[in-house]
């Protein structure tokens, strides 16, 4: 299988030599952690080459950051679908709810 050559918008490449690999085998908490610590930038082209969301929605989620929505739901939903696809969808909905926990706490401390 092969895709194009996901970056940010600086046009480095996510991968092992940027420092910012996702690897296959990583648990399914630090999977999706790490996805949600990539740039908004790869949340329109992830979902288009890394998940069965249907061209349609990820046009729908094109509008919706375009007209000003705040990128993080679109994010989770990359997260969640790559994670569920890898890990499984209860592992995937675990690896969403522990990120929650940790955000909200970090959010916590910083007020």
């Amino acid at each position: 299988m092969t895709t194009p050559i996901l970056a940010d918008e600086t046009g480095k490449k996510i991968g092992k030599t940027e420092g910012n690999a996702i690897a296959f085998n990583d648990k399914s908490s630090d999977f999706y952690r790490k996805i949600m610590a990539l740039g908004d930038e790869v949340i329109l082209k992830g979902l288009e080459y890394l998940t069965d969301v249907p061209m349609e929605e990820i046009a729908e989620i094109k509008k919706k950051l375009e007209n000003g929505e705040n990128p993080i739901n679109s994010k989770k939903k990359l997260a969640f679908e790559i994670t569920k696809q890898l890990h499984g969808e209860q592992e995937a909905q675990e690896a969403a709810e522990a990120f929650g926990r940790q955000f909200k706490e970090k959010n916590c401390l910083w007020k």
